[in-house]
């Protein structure tokens, strides 16, 4: 009894057991410090980690080449001299030119100037991880970024003043937007499938063979309900370009 007085005083009081009692659960979350929705996230990131860690590599350590160079004499004029300029050029490469005018007002070094190349570059990777992962599981949905991330010639992009990644991000983020508007006939679906074509063509006008691609998909797989959206959703995006390619079509016959 005395033992028994002295164990309450410096532990407290145990509550009885009767042989019915069971000892309590173990709480889920400590049972699976980690589920596999949130392991198959952070795999899925793997992709665009690589390219981000490939790309930072040799972000500032490579010299500046021709192309690069010229991101760099047109980027820093003033806004009415690179319409001026590029309307003369290349018009195509006016929305990368005026961006770029605004991220080198931050810093002109060398790495600052290719981020963006690089940050796009990791979204492309990223986005084509998505869009594959709609049809495939989750190792060829991987395997598919992978095999961008490692691509020389993607490689390069990313490591280069110039707005190649950021046509490749735009021409994923309209093939994804076209395939969630046909699953879901809403106009606000087809606004940003249409926002995504428009920016794709805004930085590579020959992105146009991917649109008659979708179109000819669409045509083949039967797809009748997504005609009407998607007909008026490009008429706007031509409406929108034509300004562009008009430029561009009498700089070809004056050469």
């Amino acid at each position: 009894r005395r033992s028994s007085d002295l164990h309450e005083r410096f532990f407290g009081s145990v509550p009885p057991m009767n042989e019915t009692s069971t000892p309590r659960a173990v709480p889920r979350q400590l049972r699976r410090p980690l589920s596999w929705p949130a392991a198959a996230t952070w795999i899925m990131v793997l992709p665009a980690a690589v390219t981000l860690l490939l790309g930072s590599i040799s972000l500032g350590r490579t010299s500046m080449w021709t192309d690069e160079a010229d991101t760099w004499i047109n980027s820093i004029q003033p806004v009415s001299n690179i319409f001026r300029n590029t309307t003369h050029v290349d018009v195509m490469f006016l929305p990368y030119y005026l961006f770029m005018h605004f991220w080198l007002m931050v810093s002109q070094a060398m790495w600052w100037m290719r981020l963006p190349s690089l940050l796009a570059g990791a979204a492309t990777v990223a986005a084509v991880v998505l869009l594959a992962r709609r049809w495939l599981p989750l190792f060829w949905s991987v395997l598919a970024g992978l095999l961008l991330a490692f691509n020389p010639l993607f490689a390069t992009w990313t490591m280069e003043a110039r707005g190649y990644t950021a046509a490749a991000l735009f021409t994923v983020l309209s093939m994804g937007a076209l395939v969630i508007a046909i699953e879901r006939e809403t106009k606000v679906r087809w606004v940003q499938y249409g926002f995504a074509s428009l920016c794709m063509l805004l930085f590579q006008l020959t992105a146009v063979f991917l649109l008659v691609a979708q179109v000819m998909g669409v045509t083949i797989a039967g797809r009748r309900v997504a005609w009407r959206g998607m007909a008026v959703t490009l008429v706007c995006v031509a409406i929108g370009i034509s300004p562009i390619a008009c430029s561009r079509l009498r700089r070809s016959r004056r050469l």
